[in-house]
């Protein structure tokens, strides 16, 4: 595949938007428990942000992906589990088309956060902030390996010129 600057500036956008929603992230998470005068509706605020923050993040990182899938692969996943399927379709090597965009690792670490935007995007009631805490360091470090990763892909690719 030859240099395709125009999906690269898609990727690296939409890893950029990641990258700035999770350091918002992890920053406010660093000083929620700081912020002692912060009253019980002022604190909610801030862990649903937090929360959100997360949410974005994930689907940033998603986008990314998706775009370089359907753009290599041609197709993209379907069904009900397209979010699930498209995360271990980036984890995998095609034979003969492309090696795997991200390892199993990252894909890990990305299936968790599929499941907690999934969590954001449902809660009604009763939002539970100990959910969320442990996601910002799964967002921070799959953030990090995302875009490391899909870097190092899109330039193998010789979409990253």
């Amino acid at each position: 595949m030859g240099g395709n600057p125009a999906l690269w500036a898609d990727v690296r956008r939409d890893l950029t938007l990641a990258e700035k929603a999770c350091e918002r992230a992890v920053r406010r998470a660093s000083t929620l428990h700081d912020d002692a005068a912060l009253d019980e509706d002022a604190r909610l605020d801030r862990e649903l942000a937090i929360s959100k923050l997360i949410h974005d993040t994930y689907c940033a990182l998603e986008s990314a992906l998706d775009r370089l899938i359907h753009e290599i692969d041609e197709s993209r996943p379907t069904g009900r589990d397209y979010h699930a399927e498209l995360i271990r379709r980036a984890a995998t090597a095609v034979d003969g088309s492309r090696p795997a965009i991200i390892t199993r690792e990252t894909a890990r670490d990305l299936q968790d956060l599929r499941a907690f935007r999934h969590v954001v995007r449902h809660v009604y009631d009763d939002f539970d902030y100990s959910r969320a805490e442990p996601n910002v360091a799964v967002a921070e470090r799959c953030t990090a390996a995302v875009a490391r990763e899909v870097e190092a892909f899109c330039e193998a690719v010789g979409i990253k010129g």
